[in-house]
């Protein structure tokens, strides 16, 4: 089909996707974590001052904002995802674009650091929509740029319509917002609500379309199963919009939030300097940040176990429906906060408060991890072309094996972290100690699944041996009666091949049990040999030798016979 020439179409007009697409992730990454910094931050003062409760309450609006930040940013970064299904190269007009819709989001920790301390500022309220309605923008220009030059189908001309609409409705939900903050202003009425009314008119518009879209095309939207329904929208969209993340941008945009989560506690690590006169030594310096080293190991300690769990789950998938990116989203906000914690768990380190609500925080971290487990096993993407459903799992011969083995390593931190806030309730001088199990059940499991997979990898081996065994012969060869073996295939190389079911065996002949011994061997020009020496129990031999032209079978069944056969 002849279209305009696209970015995709274009190879040698552009350049490769894959390193602007590495980049985004790692961008989107810094930005959905970077908020968490400040929560980590506990002075001495603080510290001193305040009770764990009092702290809680105190940062509980600082995380609601951090976690609709991350959200958000999340929700740009899974559009982002999908939008690159389609194109696999880029122009320099797409990489500038991209840059603006990257940088647009870099700016949301700071409006919402401005909504939180100025939440009735209706400056602060504009910043933020301004923000929004900046990337909506150049996300909109950005999947404009990458538009495929032709479809596949029909239906995937109409879904990437519908797409591009839904990012046209973005910016004028966010537009509104705009006119509704500045009309409440003058009117001197509440703006509060802005955000709600924004959400409310995107999802009537977007209902709106897609039934429009229905109306004026009906057959596009049959499902091929069900012939007399139509298909639902979400089932529709995932599969000709191609609505699914890969592999590789789930594991970019995870791991990333899982590095600066793990490390971003190592800022809070202030070194005193012999210069400014407190510390005469460096045991006194070292003593003096002791508690953010404590905080940092912890942290550090818990956030590596979690993501080898995260690792297990999704090394077996090769796309991630929406319902699992959501749950996994949550998940990574969890772990984003967690060093806010630890850090209050050292700063209170003989209270009881301060290690249940660390263990419980670790605790709901762990089964969520669960979830993702099970919703990685169960979930359907409804996204093939004939029947609209394939699973989201990779095949794997052994998953009965490894199941029981990747379970006891998800459900350890969860029990573990749960059973450790019981005792602390009661004994607070138990701490968090009972994590150090965590790496040995660790190691344990992880050589006990690696054991029965090799176990069952030699079982398998061995039987695709003895079938092909069994097997060989038949695919070169067809038995006429007499004895006799017509070669029906061509043999071009040297097999050999001992089937042994006694003690001993040769190539010549076969003692102590059951022996079948076959050599098949090419000889020079159109000459093949074949020996079959077979002793089973009875002293009975039998020797076949094969050519295009003759047939000569010898058998000894305990009466000498020997038969000669000529093929002309």
């Amino acid at each position: 089909r002849k279209g305009r020439m696209s970015t995709g179409d274009a190879p040698h007009l552009s350049h490769d996707s894959e390193r602007l697409k590495a980049y985004s992730d790692a961008i989107v990454s810094i930005i959905a974590t970077v908020m968490a910094i400040p929560l980590a931050s506990i002075s001495e003062q603080e510290s001193t001052e305040r009770s764990v409760v009092s702290i809680l309450i105190g940062r509980a609006g600082q995380i609601g904002w951090f976690v609709a930040s991350f959200f958000l940013v999340s929700f740009w970064w899974s559009l982002h995802s999908q939008l690159w299904n389609y194109s696999h190269h880029v122009t320099y007009s797409v990489m500038f674009l991209n840059s603006l819709f990257l940088l647009s989001l870099s700016f949301y920790p700071v409006t919402y650091a401005f909504q939180d301390e100025y939440s009735l500022n209706w400056q602060a309220t504009t910043l933020y929509q301004g923000i929004m309605l900046a990337t909506a923008v150049s996300f909109t220009f950005v999947r404009l740029l990458t538009k495929p030059g032709t479809f596949g189908s029909p239906q995937e001309a109409i879904a990437w319509k519908l797409i591009f609409l839904e990012d046209i409705v973005h910016c004028i939900t966010f537009g509104v917002a705009l006119g509704i903050i500045q009309l409440s202003r003058l009117a001197g009425e509440s703006y509060s609500n802005v955000s709600w009314v924004a959400i409310g008119i995107k999802y009537i518009l977007d209902r709106w379309l897609y039934h429009s879209a229905v109306k004026d095309n009906p057959r596009e939207f049959v499902d091929p199963i069900n012939q007399g329904k139509k298909l639902p929208k979400q089932v529709f969209m995932a599969h000709y919009t191609k609505g699914y993340i890969g592999k590789a941008r789930m594991e970019a945009f995870s791991d990333g939030v899982f590095a600066i989560a793990a490390t971003f506690q190592f800022l809070e690590i202030d070194v005193p300097t012999p210069d400014e006169g407190v510390t005469p030594s460096i045991v006194d310096a070292f003593q003096a940040v002791r508690v953010d080293v404590l905080a940092y190991l912890l942290s550090f300690f818990a956030i590596g176990m979690l993501w080898v769990n995260h690792y297990s789950i999704i090394q077996s998938m090769k796309a991630f429906p929406q319902s699992f990116v959501i749950l996994n989203t949550l998940q990574l906000c969890f772990v984003a906060v967690l060093p806010f914690f630890f850090s209050i768990l050292v700063n209170y380190w003989e209270t009881r408060v301060a290690v249940v609500t660390t263990c419980i925080a670790v605790c709901v971290v762990g089964l969520i991890q669960v979830s993702l487990w099970v919703l990685s096993r169960r979930v359907k993407l409804r996204m093939s072309l004939n029947s609209l459903a394939c699973t989201v799992c990779i095949k794997d011969p052994y998953d009965r094996i490894r199941k029981p083995f990747v379970l006891v390593r998800l459900l350890s931190i969860p029990a573990i972290a749960l059973l450790t806030a019981i005792i602390a309730s009661i004994n607070s001088n138990i701490k968090i100690f009972p994590f150090v199990v965590i790496p040995f059940i660790y190691i344990l499991a992880s050589y006990g699944e690696a054991h029965y997979v090799k176990a069952a990898k030699g079982v398998e081996y061995q039987r695709r041996v003895e079938e092909e065994a069994d097997t060989g012969m038949d695919d070169c060869f067809k038995d006429v009666g007499d004895g006799v073996f017509l070669l029906t295939g061509n043999l071009t190389d040297t097999v050999s091949t001992n089937k042994t079911y006694g003690t001993n065996n040769n190539n010549n002949n076969s003692d102590g049990g059951n022996h079948d011994d076959i050599n098949i061997a090419k000889g020079g020009g159109n000459n093949f040999h074949i020996h079959n020496n077979e002793n089973d129990g009875n002293k009975s031999a039998m020797s076949r030798a094969h050519s295009i032209n003759d047939v000569v079978t010898q058998r000894n069944d305990g009466n000498s016979e020997t038969e000669s056969l000529l093929k002309m």
